[in-house]
């Protein structure tokens, strides 16, 4: 049995986060998303590409812009073999997955996977940190809890807007520039504020 990557518990940097966009960010993307019956992300978006736009990407390429400063790698059109070389980059091991759930598959880029192809995705060696941004991944989560036993799996359960999800991110990584905490501690301190400042609102 490996121990978890020491990048993980002690200090994290920006530098060792790659960030996947599974969501569409491409109009062709989107009109894929909407092609699949209901059960892409697209479907949900009542004012089309246009509102989507203005929306979603707009909080992606601020977000963007957060990790060019950062040196945080972000992959759009994040499809499968994109999230392969993801477990496969020693360098960089957290691995952060922004998806959409229809019956226990995730949306990639305008394809739905089945939970067992994100499963295979995964090294078995992966001492590193899977967070899982997408609605209701339990299924997926208690698999790879099982199976991958060396690496952190974090999750939300439930549904979770991507915008919460972008303000989020950016929190956690402005934090981790600060040199002082690991992904466990930032975490935990960005979920915190975000539950405080709910409350008081």
């Amino acid at each position: 049995m490996c121990a978890m990557d020491e990048r993980v518990l002690e200090l994290t940097l920006p530098v060792y986060c790659t960030f996947l966009v599974g969501l569409p960010t491409t109009r062709d993307a989107f009109n894929a998303s909407l092609a699949l019956g209901g059960r892409g992300y697209a479907a949900g978006v009542l004012g089309g590409w246009r509102q989507y736009d203005a929306l979603f990407m707009d909080n992606l390429r601020m977000l963007e812009r957060l990790a060019r400063r950062l040196d945080i790698a972000v992959v759009r059109e994040a499809d499968c073999q994109a999230l392969y070389k993801a477990f496969q980059n020693t360098d960089r091991p957290i691995v952060i997955l922004m998806s959409h759930t229809s019956k226990d598959a995730f949306e990639m880029n305008g394809v739905l996977l089945d939970q067992r192809q994100l499963l295979e995705a995964v090294p078995t060696s992966f001492t590193g940190v899977f967070d899982i941004c997408a609605c209701e991944p339990e299924k997926l989560a208690k698999e790879l809890v099982a199976s991958r036993g060396d690496c952190l799996i974090r999750f939300l359960p439930g549904k979770v807007d991507p915008t919460v999800w972008f303000l989020y991110f950016q929190s956690l990584f402005r934090i981790l520039h600060m040199a002082r905490h690991s992904y466990l501690s930032a975490s935990e301190e960005v979920t915190l504020s975000l539950v405080n400042f709910g409350r008081s609102s």
